[in-house]
């Protein structure tokens, strides 16, 4: 399901954005290309509710399969381990210098994180509160461009 939307958020922002609100890098392929600085112009956020494997809600989870379909992917998600906690630190830093195209991540991400280049965020499920969905969802489109959000729910084990 999130590949899905992933691969079709540059047509679809592409349908959406008047003149003045599209993203220069909007074109299916350099949507999700490297730059000539092998950095990468457009970023997605996407938020799972856990850090692990289970159910298609968590992190772990939902970055193997993008990391399997071609997305430079990045994770960030709170530990109690101090070796993942790093590896967290050092995903959040790429991802603020355009060295991945896509953070999954818990809501432990972003304080204090102002990417203008993010053009979509999507929510494994509901957030906590709809502050919370507010606080995440903004973080897409800060640049003033077209941006989309979207939030996935479903009921069924194993939906993802």
């Amino acid at each position: 399901m999130v590949q899905t939307i992933l691969a079709g958020l540059p047509t679809e922002l592409s349908r959406i954005a008047s003149d003045d609100l599209r993203p220069a890098s909007i074109g299916v392929t350099e949507f999700y290309a490297l730059t000539a600085k092998d950095r990468f112009q457009t970023r997605v956020l996407v938020f799972c509710p856990h850090k692990g494997e289970n159910r298609g809600l968590g992190v772990r989870y939902h970055a193997s399969k993008l990391s399997q379909a071609d997305f430079a992917v990045g994770t960030f998600y709170g530990s109690d381990d101090e070796e993942k906690e790093n590896l967290s630190d050092v995903h959040q830093e790429r991802f603020k210098n355009n060295m991945f195209n896509v953070l999954v991540a818990t809501k432990a991400f972003g304080m204090g994180v102002d990417k203008p280049n993010v053009r979509a965020t999507v929510h494994i499920n509901l957030p906590n509160s709809i502050e919370s969905f507010v606080q995440e969802a903004g973080r897409a489109g800060r640049d003033q461009k077209q941006a989309l959000c979207y939030l996935l729910y479903s009921d069924v084990p194993g939906w993802t």
